[in-house]
Parts: structure tokens; C-alpha cells; sequence
């Protein structure tokens, strides 16, 4: 015997169906507000390529130029120079990013395949990469492992990457991400409140009967 949903059963499944709905927006609003403290927070904190870096942090190493360094785009559309040294080739000493900007442009034609280098790498890279005496995290050895930043680089007497000049481009692009996440979290907020306050839906009626008296 077939049986009928009663008017009753309607309202309580769809009451039931707005609950859940509810439930999972209010979620996605804490995750949102997670997220956002999170990034506040890594900001205050800031990982080595996101602080200043202080030069006892720093190691220097010596090596010879493999090939003529040149200027090389990513996929992303970021210019970089990577550099190679006999000395370590499993590695590349990658000037990108926020190091590109403080590199002297004469570095590519200065030097030359076979030229002594020195270059100043973090402590931490040193010893967990190259001298592999402290353990690398999980995510370090499959993302960017090849991939050594340098703060300084020098040859033939002069210096064509600065720990100084490095450590200002890391605070432009730290004030720029803060602005950049200061104003998405406002506006995430914004429209938080305008949704849990009903506004929004308010403003959607009343642009639809607008459309329609027209």
C-alpha cells in the first residue's frame, strides 16, 4: 500500500533540509574566520621567505659556476635567475621572486661559466639539505627540495645580492599581503554580516521586482 506524505511531513523534512543548509554555512563561515586568523597570524609569525633575515641566520658557501647564469620566466609568468655549482649539483640556487628584485643586473654579464662564487644561504637549508645533519619536515622533501634560496651573492670582489636590498623587498611584499588580506577579510566579513542579517536576500527581492517593473 502506497503510502502519502502528509503536509506535515513536508514541512518537517524541509525544515530539516534549511537546518542542514544552515549548519553547513555556518561551517564554512568558521573555516572562513580560521582561515583568516591563520593568516594574520603566519604574517606576525613569518616564514623564512616572509621576515627579515638577520645575518646570523645565514651560511656562506663557496663553488664554481657550472653554466652562465641568465634570467629564466616561470610557467606563472615570475622572473628568476637559477644557479648552479659544480660543487652541488643537486641543487639549485635559485634567485627568484622577492631575491630577483634586489639583484644586481650586472650579475648576468659579470660572470662566467667557471668563475668562483660565494653565496649565503639560510643555516637551516645548509644543514638539512646540503649537510643533511637536522631532518627536513614531511612537505619539505617533496616541494622545492632542489631549491635553495640565496641572500647574498658574491664574485670577483663584488657583491651583487645584498642582505640589505633582500630584506627590503621582504617588507614591501609583506605590506603588501597584509594589505591584500586585510582587505579580503573585510570583505569576506562584509558579506558574513550582510548574509546572516538577511540583507542580502532582502536587496536580491527587491532587485528582482525592480527587473520586473520594467
Amino acid at each position: 500500500m502506497e503510502q502519502e506524505l502528509t503536509p506535515s511531513g513536508k514541512f518537517y523534512r524541509h525544515t530539516n533540509i534549511n537546518m542542514t543548509a544552515k549548519k553547513f554555512k555556518l561551517i564554512v563561515f568558521i573555516l572562513g574566520l580560521i582561515f583568516i586568523a591563520y593568516g594574520i597570524y603566519n604574517y606576525r609569525k613569518g616564514s623564512n621567505n616572509q621576515r627579515p633575515i638577520q645575518k646570523s641566520e645565514l651560511t656562506s658557501i663557496q663553488g664554481t659556476l657550472e653554466k652562465q647564469p641568465s634570467v629564466e620566466k616561470s610557467k606563472s609568468g615570475v622572473r628568476g635567475v637559477p644557479v648552479k655549482l659544480k660543487e652541488f649539483p643537486d641543487f639549485i640556487f635559485s634567485v627568484g621572486s622577492i631575491n630577483y628584485g634586489a639583484l644586481d643586473d650586472s650579475f648576468i654579464s659579470d660572470v662566467t661559466k667557471g668563475d668562483t662564487i660565494y653565496l649565503d644561504i639560510l643555516t637551516y637549508d645548509y644543514e638539512t639539505k646540503i649537510r643533511e645533519i637536522k631532518d627536513l619536515s614531511l612537505s619539505e622533501k617533496f616541494i622545492n627540495y632542489r631549491f635553495i634560496e640565496p641572500f647574498s651573492i658574491r664574485s670577483k670582489g663584488k657583491t651583487y645580492l645584498d642582505l640589505e636590498n633582500v630584506n627590503v623587498q621582504i617588507e614591501g611584499n609583506r605590506a603588501l599581503g597584509l594589505l591584500f588580506l586585510l582587505m579580503g577579510a573585510f570583505i569576506y566579513l562584509l558579506y558574513s554580516i550582510l548574509y546572516w542579517t538577511g540583507s542580502i536576500k532582502r536587496f536580491a527581492i527587491w532587485w528582482n521586482r525592480m527587473q520586473a517593473s520594467r
